[in-house]
C-alpha cells in the first residue's frame, strides 16, 4: 500500500480459546499443548478461573485477592469476564514469555465453550485433541504432504473475525491496529 509491504491477517474468533467461556479441561489441555507442564498448569488454569468467576472463593491451586496481595501486587482477581487477552498478563503466575506464547491461540470475543476446530490455528487444535503443539505440527505436515494443493475447507467460518494489520517502520519497530468485524447475513451494512 503506498510501496509499503503491510502484513494483513484474518482470524476466525470463534476458532479460537474463549477466556471467559472455556472450561477447566480445555485450558488446561491448551497449557498442556503449549509445553508449559513445569509452570504447574493447575495452578494457571486454577488463576484463570478466580481470576473471571464473581466470588472470592479460592479454588485449590487458584488465587484470589489475599494471594495478589501476598504477591505485592496492588490488585486482586477481578471477578468478572476477562475484557482482553492481554489481561491475562494480570494473573498471578503468568509471565510475559508464556502470555506470547498462548495468546494467538486466546480470544475474548466468541462466547464459545469450545472452538471450532476448522479453522483454528495448530496450538488450539493441539489443545481440542489433547496432544503437544510439535505433535499437532507433524500431523499437519503430514497431511500437507498427503494433500498437496488440494482446496481447504469450504466455508467461511465466522460470524466474527478479527483484522489485524502491521507496518514494520524502518528500524524494526511497527506499527499495528485490528478491529472485530462481525459479518450479519442480510443486514445493511453487511458487516
Amino acid at each position: 500500500l503506498g510501496g509499503e509491504a503491510l502484513e494483513i491477517r484474518i482470524i476466525d474468533e470463534a476458532s479460537l480459546i474463549d477466556l471467559n467461556v472455556a472450561d477447566r479441561g480445555l485450558l488446561l489441555a491448551l497449557f498442556l499443548a503449549v509445553g508449559a507442564e513445569d509452570r504447574d498448569p493447575d495452578s494457571l488454569v486454577d488463576a484463570i478461573l478466580d481470576w473471571r468467576d464473581e466470588d472470592d472463593l479460592r479454588l485449590l491451586n487458584g488465587a484470589e485477592d489475599p494471594d495478589y496481595d501476598a504477591a505485592g501486587r496492588p490488585y486482586g482477581a477481578k471477578d468478572g469476564p476477562f475484557d482482553s487477552v492481554e489481561e491475562l498478563q494480570q494473573v498471578l503466575g503468568f509471565d510475559r514469555e508464556l502470555y506470547q506464547a498462548l495468546a494467538p491461540a486466546l480470544t475474548v470475543s466468541s462466547g464459545q465453550a469450545s472452538p471450532g476446530a476448522e479453522f483454528a490455528p495448530p496450538l488450539v487444535r493441539a489443545a481440542v485433541e489433547g496432544i503437544s503443539l510439535e505433535e499437532m505440527r507433524d500431523r499437519l505436515q503430514q497431511e500437507a504432504e498427503v494433500l498437496g494443493d488440494m482446496p481447504g475447507p469450504a466455508g467461511r467460518g465466522g460470524p466474527l473475525y478479527r483484522i489485524q494489520v502491521r507496518w514494520r517502520a524502518p528500524g524494526g519497530a511497527f506499527r499495528a491496529m485490528e478491529a472485530l468485524v462481525r459479518v450479519q447475513a442480510g443486514g445493511l451494512p453487511p458487516v
